[in-house]
């Protein structure tokens, strides 16, 4: 049975306008306002603005995990939807591994790179891995499977540690906004990530996934979309490299499609006899745990045996979806 959860559409319709103006706001202040050779703002007025609605996406993305209450899809939470940015995130994260291996080599004939050569290495190789859980979400349509897990665990570490190369990178001031842009998107593509290893390990969170999902969508399209508008506008790189930036870009699409896709899944409908059978135990041990002592005196033994006048009435369907639908509404 095909359910959207109406409070994470409602949601996401409650945010996508601010996260667009906060975009388009700091895109037009990257065109204009931007002194490209600091890396900083001159005013910062439109900046400033943007990144506080930015701020306060991320917060109301976060109490989302203590005000929702919905649907657990049960179906397979893949589709084109999700195909087309893990895709691009797949080969986003090869051309990056790329860009890493060559930053390595550079190192070995003398070149300076941000951190060791050991650390860089492993750095390229992690981003093979996510390049691979990319593919694997790709391949591989059921919700639980352990080498997506382990794929999907090495691309959270790429992430993070990513992030923390940016922070030791030279190539960009050290608190530039790109770049701090760029390692918030990092991290918290980082967190989402974790909570789609639990989808493969059959311990699913999700309203944490779907929290955190909002919010790496946010700050990877707010990261991502004013760079790229500035590099094919003028020319000019502002972020450590188009390869970096296009998985940014990537990561936030990909986040948000599977927000989408699991606020749109199946949802499975009980059976029944199941339900019927649920209902009746749950009553035998409220009876069971009241201690209801005049049953006994109609017919129930001093050893505990049932008396011949003892009687479980078995509810019927009718009965059995009426009070389910009377816990539901005290819930």
């Amino acid at each position: 049975m095909r359910i959207a959860s109406k409070n994470t559409l409602r949601f996401l319709g409650l945010v996508s306008l601010p996260l667009v103006a906060a975009t388009v706001m700091k895109a037009i202040a990257c065109l204009t306002d931007l002194n490209y050779a600091t890396g900083y703002f001159e005013l910062g007025v439109l900046s400033t603005i943007s990144a506080y609605i930015v701020a306060a996406i991320c917060i109301a993305s976060f109490s989302y995990l203590f005000i929702s209450k919905g649907q657990v899809p049960v179906s397979k939470p893949s589709g084109p939807l999700s195909f087309v940015p893990a895709g691009l995130s797949s080969v986003a994260a090869l051309f990056l591994s790329a860009e890493l291996f060559s930053e390595l080599f550079g190192s070995l004939s003398g070149e300076e790179i941000g951190i060791s050569a050991p650390l860089t290495l492993a750095l390229a190789i992690t981003s093979l891995l996510a390049a691979v859980a990319f593919f694997l979400i790709i391949y591989y349509e059921h919700r639980e499977d352990t080498r997506k897990a382990a794929y999907g665990i090495a691309a959270a570490i790429f992430f993070a540690a990513y992030a923390a190369y940016l922070y030791f990178d030279n190539s960009t001031p050290l608190n530039s906004p790109s770049k701090i842009a760029d390692q918030m998107a990092y991290l918290a593509s980082a967190a989402f990530f974790l909570y789609e290893t639990r989808i493969s390990l059959g311990r699913s969170h999700w309203r944490s996934h779907t929290a955190f999902g909002i919010m790496a969508a946010a700050v990877s399209l707010y990261a991502s979309v004013p760079a790229l508008v500035v590099f094919f506008a003028k020319g000019i790189l502002i972020t450590k490299s188009l390869a970096s930036t296009v998985l940014v870009l990537a990561l936030g699409l990909f986040a948000l499609a599977r927000v989408i896709l699991f606020s749109t899944s199946d949802v499975e409908e009980e059976p029944s006899t199941v339900r019927t059978v649920r209902i009746l135990a749950k009553n035998r041990i409220e009876e069971l745990n009241a201690g209801i002592t005049h049953e006994r005196s109609r017919g129930v033994a001093e050893d505990g045996q049932i008396g011949e006048n003892y009687e479980i009435k078995i509810p019927s369907e009718n009965e059995a979806s009426s009070t389910e639908n009377k816990e539901e509404s005290a819930e």
